[in-house]
């Protein structure tokens, strides 16, 4: 066991588990990772891939823990460093809403620090895909709460582990259901914030199609389904393979970044060969889709992954916004989602927390998701608390498309 966290779990009277960590998942032996209980983000496949098509953005860390040497636990941290300039354009809107002392002393910090790394985030979970990702563990073994007490341990250790070498700015323990936050909303050290909720879709059991599932809309609903859909007639869609993938990736990322240069905060963005690696390291379970117009351009895509055999989930998307409004090109890429959840057999399909109203329009509910971050000192709070203001949730009016509303539940 690493001396910091066998100094701490015998403090906190937990010296009956063993721990192992590694600042790559290369590291750590693959049949005792996956012998966790996990999803597919949390597995060592898909970590390996996400580790090696990241490392110029990320640095890592991995624990998995073991009573008896039977491994019941495990967790990951993904560590962010941000110079001072970048992150005083990040919260550059907020400064207004800071008292001006604090202000003031932020501005001066910026600059003098403008080509330092003067922050360090550490993430537990992953700073790209939404869902509960932090950690997982074998619930016949232990249950919830002892899995949060483990992973507060943890987060101590790997705290102590990093703050000699560079300032951190905090923790963030992303992202919980209401249901599962139990276990650190009890921690005084961290602070609990809301997000954006995901948005899904739970597919009826006894539809199989698009067709029939817009069917159950209103007739207003149905109208404007059918308006939209009528678009397709100006574009072509067509799943592409690895080779295709490569040949279009500039136009991929040119039609990426135009989506991310809208967006209100982001906390990294996606290295330029993501989407061919994504592709070629997870295979089928990833899939991205071309739109093309008449003349053969690309003019959007979406991208989707497959993380279990029953839930489909919304990737990254890029779209051309010139075209966007006349061929209604969002709101079908919205629809194509629903198209290949049906055909994938899916019972659950994650869109994703942007967008939440026009999402709604299509079927979709919000889940409450919650964030935890513990700050380190006294300046670390200071940017803390306009960072938040970026991640509060966004008020939208939620449309309820079903005759049903019964039909409206996750």
């Amino acid at each position: 066991m690493i001396d910091c966290f066998k100094k701490i779990f015998s403090k906190n009277k937990l010296d009956h588990y063993q721990v192992i960590s590694a600042d790559s998942i290369l590291l750590i032996d693959q049949l005792k990772w996956d012998s966790v209980p996990h999803n597919l983000f949390l597995s060592y496949k898909f970590l390996s891939s996400y580790e090696s098509i990241l490392a110029n953005e990320l640095s890592f860390k991995y624990v998995i823990v073991l009573k008896d040497n039977i491994p019941l636990f495990h967790t990951c941290f993904q560590i962010k460093d941000f110079q001072a300039a970048e992150l005083s354009t990040m919260l550059e809107r907020e400064m207004v809403n800071l008292r001006k002392k604090r202000n003031k002393f932020l501005s001066i910090l910026f600059e003098k620090y403008a080509d330092k790394n003067l922050v360090r985030m550490i993430t537990c979970g992953n700073n790209i895909i939404t869902g509960e990702n932090a950690f997982s563990y074998d619930s016949q073994r232990i249950n919830r709460q002892e899995a949060f007490d483990i992973l507060v341990n943890i987060i101590e250790g790997i705290e102590y582990e990093t703050k000699s070498n560079k300032r951190i700015c905090g923790i963030l323990a992303k992202d919980f259901y209401m249901n599962s936050i139990q276990g650190l909303d009890d921690q005084d050290e961290y602070i609990p914030f809301q997000i954006d909720p995901e948005m899904q879709i739970l597919l009826p059991n006894d539809i199989k199609s698009l067709e029939e599932y817009i069917q159950l809309f209103s007739k207003k609903y149905r109208n404007r389904a059918k308006h939209v859909l009528e678009k397709k007639e100006a574009f072509e869609v067509r799943l592409l393979d690895k080779t295709q993938i490569q040949f279009y990736e500039n136009d991929i990322l040119k039609l990426y970044k135009e989506v991310v240069s809208n967006a209100d905060f982001i906390l990294i963005e996606t290295p330029n060969h993501y989407f061919r690696e994504m592709k070629f390291q997870l295979g089928d379970l990833f899939n991205i889709y071309g739109y093309f117009n008449k003349a053969q351009q690309l003019i959007a895509f979406r991208s989707s992954i497959l993380s279990s055999e029953d839930t489909l989930e919304a990737h990254f998307i890029g779209v051309n916004y010139e075209l966007n409004k006349s061929l209604e090109l969002y709101q079908n890429i919205l629809y194509d989602y629903i198209s290949e959840a049906f055909e994938c057999n899916c019972k659950l399909l994650k869109l994703g927390r942007t967008a939440s109203e026009i999402k709604t329009t299509v079927g979709a509910i919000p889940v409450e998701m919650y964030c935890f971050i513990k700050p380190s000192n006294k300046i670390s709070e200071l940017i803390v608390h306009p960072y938040l203001k970026y991640l509060q949730p966004k008020v939208f009016q939620p449309r309820h498309p079903f005759k049903n509303k019964l039909i409206e539940s996750v």
